[in-house]
C-alpha cells in the first residue's frame, strides 16, 4: 500500500534489460505512488548515473532513491529509510543500505541508494570532471566525506539483488565477478559449485567456475561463454517475488544457507 507521507521522495529506476525491470518499478510505486522516471539502455553506467541524478533534482523533492532494476524493495522500506533520514543530521547525504545478493548468499551493501536530494545536486557540478570514471557515485561519496558531509549507515536488509534475472544475465554478472576477483576471491565459489540442484543460477555460477577452474590451471585468459541454454520465460510469478521480499524470507534465505554451507564446503 502506497504510503502518503512519502511524497517528498524522487525515486529513479536505473534499467538495462533485466528481467525485473517492471517489478521493480511495480514494487516502488505501491510504496510512493508514481516514480520520478526510467533511465533504460544509456551507457555507459557514467552516463546512466548522472541522467538518473538529474531527473531526480529536477523534481525538486526532498529525498531520493535511485533504484537499479534488478534490486527489488522490501515493503516499507523507503518508510523506513526516510525516517532515517529524518533523524539524521542536515550534513548527512546518504543512507548506505545492504541488500540480501543472491550469489553472496547473505547481506552486503548496496541495493537502495537513498540520498538528501540538495546535497546529491552536488553531483551534477561535479560530474563533468568524472565522465571517463566507471563508477561515478563512489568518488562522489569518497568527496562529500572528504568536504565534512556523513554517510549513513543502516545493516538492515530493505532489498534483494539479483534474483529472478534472465540466465543470460547470471551468467554474464557470473562471470564478470570470476574474471575480476578470480577463484580463491568470489565468495563461496566451492558451495556455489555444488549447489546446481538447489537452483539453476546456482548451476550456471558452478559450471563458469569449474570453467575458470580448469584455465586457472594452464594459466589461460578466459572469455564469459553467452548462454546457449533454455531461457527463464518473461513473466515473473508476483507472488514468488513477493513472498521472497518480505522480511521473514529475505532472513530465512540467510539461515538456511548456514548448514548448507557448512555440509558443502
Amino acid at each position: 500500500m502506497r504510503n502518503n507521507f512519502l511524497h517528498d521522495i524522487a525515486v529513479v529506476v536505473r534499467a538495462t534489460g533485466e528481467r525485473t525491470t517492471s517489478i521493480c518499478i511495480q514494487l516502488l510505486k505501491e510504496q510512493v505512488g508514481e516514480i520520478a522516471g526510467v533511465v533504460e539502455g544509456l551507457s555507459p553506467f557514467n552516463a546512466a548515473s548522472r541522467k538518473s541524478v538529474e531527473i531526480a533534482v529536477a523534481t525538486g523533492k526532498k529525498y531520493t532513491a535511485l533504484v537499479d532494476a534488478d534490486v527489488l524493495v522490501s515493503p516499507n522500506s523507503l518508510s523506513h529509510l526516510r525516517t532515517l533520514m529524518e533523524a539524521a543530521s542536515e550534513s548527512t547525504f546518504l543512507v548506505n543500505t545492504y541488500t540480501l545478493d543472491k550469489f553472496h548468499l547473505a547481506g552486503r551493501e548496496g541495493g537502495i541508494h537513498f540520498y538528501r536530494t540538495n546535497l546529491l545536486a552536488k553531483y551534477l557540478e561535479l560530474a563533468e570532471e568524472w565522465s571517463d570514471i566507471p563508477r561515478p557515485e563512489a568518488k562522489f561519496h569518497h568527496w562529500m566525506e572528504q568536504h565534512g558531509f556523513q554517510i549513513l549507515h543502516d545493516h538492515r536488509l530493505t532489498s534483494i539483488h539479483e534474483f529472478f534475472q534472465w540466465r543470460k544475465d547470471v551468467q554474464q554478472k557470473v562471470g564478470f565477478r570470476l574474471q575480476k576477483l578470480g577463484i580463491d576471491r568470489l565468495k563461496h565459489a566451492a558451495y556455489l559449485r555444488k549447489m546446481g540442484w538447489l537452483d539453476p543460477d546456482f548451476s550456471i555460477a558452478g559450471s563458469l567456475i569449474r570453467r575458470s577452474e580448469n584455465t586457472a590451471s594452464t594459466n589461460q585468459r578466459w572469455e564469459v561463454p553467452p548462454f546457449n541454454g533454455k531461457e527463464k520465460a518473461e513473466k515473473i510469478a508476483g507472488w514468488n517475488v513477493r513472498i521472497m521480499t518480505q522480511r521473514w524470507a529475505i532472513y530465512g534465505y540467510i539461515y538456511v544457507q548456514i548448514p548448507l554451507k557448512r555440509l558443502f564446503r
